[in-house]
Parts: C-alpha cells; structure tokens; sequence
C-alpha cells in the first residue's frame, strides 16, 4: 500500500533512523517542533520520538490533520508488571510509573484523533550501535572497563526483559507500516531474559561481575510482550 508523503519524527534517533533506511521511501525529516511540520499535508506520519514533556508533545500531536495514517511508538511500560507469561495486546494496561503513563495518555489521545492510527507498543530493542542510555551499551561498556555491571534488584535473576535485536524490530515494524496495519501491535522477541543473562550474551568468553543496587520505586521486575505473528 502507498504510504505517499511521510512525516518522519524522530528521524535522528536511534529508531528512527533505522527505519528511515528500511523503508526508503521519500521521508521528510522534521524537527518536532518546526512550524514547517505543522503547515504541511502529509499522508503518513510517524511518531518515533520521546519529548520528555507531556504537555509539549500532546499539544503537536493535536496539532497534526487527523486524516493521516498516523504511526505511534509506544511502549512496553504501558503494560506495568507483566510477569514471565508477557502481555498481549487484549491485556488492559496498567503502568506503575511515570514512562508508562505518559505513553498510555499519548495511545488514547491519538485514538480519539486518528481514526486510521497504527500504535507500536515495543519491548527493548537492542544493537551493536552506540545508543546512549541503552542498556546493551552500558553493559558492554561495563564489562569491558572490569566494571561490575548495576542492576536495580535486591537479588540476584529477578529482573527480567525482553529484548529484540535492532534488525528484528525494524524488520517487524517496516512491515506493518507498509501494509498499513491498523490499531494495536506489540513488537518484540517474545522471550524473557534476565538482565544477568543478558549481560552475560554480550560477550560469552568474559563472565561479568555484578552489583545490585536495590530496587528502584516502580521498578517493572517483568517487561515480556506477546508478539503478533
């Protein structure tokens, strides 16, 4: 299906422009904020950033001509604590912290907007790509300096994730937004993984150390979705 004029947002972040180059098409990089962005008819938009203000990011959002396609990127927080079974997307949502909310409040006000919307709830992506923040980046980092590597818990494999490599999330997502699915989709590998064991991936021939720091206020102990197929 022709996607025609795409706004891409977020085209310079770590997502972004990974599918920038997987979709090649004729996409228009905006900052979030240029009054260009705002003024112009586009057929297909893709929200791939995070502004870190709520207020902000809904204002540009309701802003936007709500007869586009329009591609959110959400999020796996918004499900809170899924335990090692995962969450589907028929599951209610229930986040415990302020991440999740806010990508919650987001996906129902695009709901209410775009009657042809496509909502991207995605796991951990994960790559060989500096990603700053990106816990495969700072657990290799770690391990590399003989650093021990920090986990939020107070024991040892009671954090656990689900972690997708960079080129299985773009393959899944390209995909969908070609075909212009509609309505709700997880993306992820579908398979938990404690934070140590994944840490211990990175580089099968050094076993890291380890330091735990306690568990963080609204801690997800569990973050596993349940992909489509």
């Amino acid at each position: 299906m022709e996607l025609g004029k795409v706004l891409l947002v977020g085209s310079t972040g770590y997502l972004g422009s990974h599918l920038a180059t997987s979709l090649g098409l004729d996409v228009i990089a905006r900052s979030e904020t240029t009054k260009q962005s705002r003024d112009r008819s586009f057929d297909t938009i893709i929200h791939a950033s995070h502004f870190g203000d709520l207020t902000a990011e809904k204002e540009f959002i309701s802003s936007l001509p709500g007869d586009c396609y329009f591609v959110f990127f959400s999020s796996a927080a918004v499900y809170g604590d899924t335990g090692l079974e995962g969450a589907s997307v028929e599951d209610e949502p229930k986040p415990i912290n302020d991440y999740g909310r806010y990508k919650l409040e987001l996906e129902n006000l695009i709901r209410n907007k775009f009657p042809q919307h496509l909502i991207l709830r995605i796991s951990n992506p994960y790559g060989k790509e500096n990603r700053p923040g990106g816990a495969y980046q700072i657990f290799k980092q770690a391990i590399a300096d003989k650093q021990p590597v920090k986990i939020y818990a107070d024991q040892p494999e009671t954090v656990f994730r689900d972690f997708i490599y960079i080129d299985d999330f773009i393959s899944q997502a390209s995909t969908a937004i070609k075909q212009k699915q509609q309505g709700l989709m997880n993306i992820s590998s579908g398979k938990a993984i404690s934070l140590e064991d994944f840490a211990r991936s990175i580089d099968p021939e050094l076993e890291p150390l380890f330091e735990y720091q306690g568990t963080r206020a609204n801690e997800i102990n569990y973050s596993v979705l349940i992909p489509q197929r």
